[in-house]
């Protein structure tokens, strides 16, 4: 995920990947809100130019939303990611898609859906630790409108 910002009245904020700009975001002396898991400066001229170079302006045009192609399309997807590759530039969903198109598509959607972090609440289900130190587990929930021992699980792994 990329890193963003945004001028909120006398303030510049930063959001998205926060985590490995620390550094640089700290040089121009912002603080970190834990509340929203943003970090925040003073807004001047010369603080927004350095923004400018580490963070991608956020603001009036939203990212566009990304949605599977009803047939054969050349992709217009919008994203700071890695550009797709030739091989994945068509995507005909009726004849399949790869493991890496799929992948891309999805974290693209997520990327532009959530470009800021966000907190996933759930319970942790079947909690086993294998070789190597590997933890598996299932995050899980209950189904809304569902009988109340059936649930949605995610499988997860902590290497």
């Amino acid at each position: 995920m990329p890193l963003y910002f945004k001028i909120e009245g006398d303030q510049i904020v930063f959001f998205g990947d926060t985590f490995n700009h620390r550094p640089a975001i700290k040089e121009l002396g912002a603080r970190f809100n834990g509340a929203d898991k943003t970090w925040v400066v003073k807004n001047s001229d010369i603080l927004r130019d350095r923004a400018a170079l580490i963070a991608k302006p956020h603001g009036g045009a939203q990212p566009e939303t990304t949605s599977l192609p009803s047939a054969p399309i050349k992709s217009t997807i919008t994203s700071s990611g890695p550009q797709p590759s030739k091989e994945s530039e068509l995507v005909d969903p009726a004849a399949g898609l790869t493991i890496s198109q799929l992948m891309s598509l999805a974290d693209k959607a997520i990327a532009q859906s959530f470009p800021t972090p966000i907190w996933v609440v759930g319970e942790i289900q079947s909690l086993s630790r294998r070789g190597g130190g590997t933890v598996y587990f299932d995050f899980a929930d209950a189904k809304t409108g569902a009988h109340q021992t059936a649930t949605m699980t995610v499988k997860c792994n902590i290497w």
